[in-house]
């Protein structure tokens, strides 16, 4: 039971998933219940949530508190000699089309591994990559980062991938 309401919640949480549902439960209040003005407002309710889910406006609302929480740390501050390692969190990669090496991953991947570089150039940590692999893709977004390392000159028994 419990597997069941975890697996409704993840599949819920998810904007388009959500958005279909609500697509669905008004067409059933139309056609069932012949609830027209409430089959409008869910409908009406389910297009507003998906466009304002699809704003980059909005995720930059989640991650700003996120983000300004912590200062930024350069990459030869003092701070990164009490650090055990460098952790970098996956975003996203491109494997469709034969790209130039600094194409092929998306800025937001693009700056942060640039910084762990930087990083890992001044204090010789272990670099964790992380990240997983979306259905479509052939490659984990942490092991996309690792072949980023790898080409950067970083050693591979200093890169650790998770989950590996």
């Amino acid at each position: 039971m419990i597997e069941l309401l975890r697996n409704t919640v993840h599949f819920l949480i998810q904007p388009l998933n959500l958005f279909f549902t609500l697509l669905f439960i008004a067409l059933l209040l139309k056609l069932l219940f012949k609830a027209n003005k409430t089959a409008w407002f869910v409908l009406t309710l389910a297009s507003a949530f998906l466009l304002w889910c699809s704003l980059p406006m909005t995720s930059n609302m989640m991650l700003k508190p996120i983000e300004r929480r912590y200062p930024v740390i350069q990459a030869d501050a003092p701070i990164l000699q009490q650090t055990d390692a460098i952790l970098v969190l996956g975003c996203r990669h491109y494997e469709d089309t034969p790209r130039p090496f600094a194409d092929r991953w998306h800025r937001c991947s693009l700056l942060r591994n640039l910084q762990a570089s930087q990083m890992y150039r001044y204090q010789q940590k272990p670099v964790y990559v992380s990240g997983g692999i979306l259905k479509y893709r052939e490659q984990s977004e942490a092991e996309a980062n690792k072949a980023f390392f790898l080409a950067l000159g970083i050693s591979p028994e200093h890169i650790v991938s998770v989950p590996s």
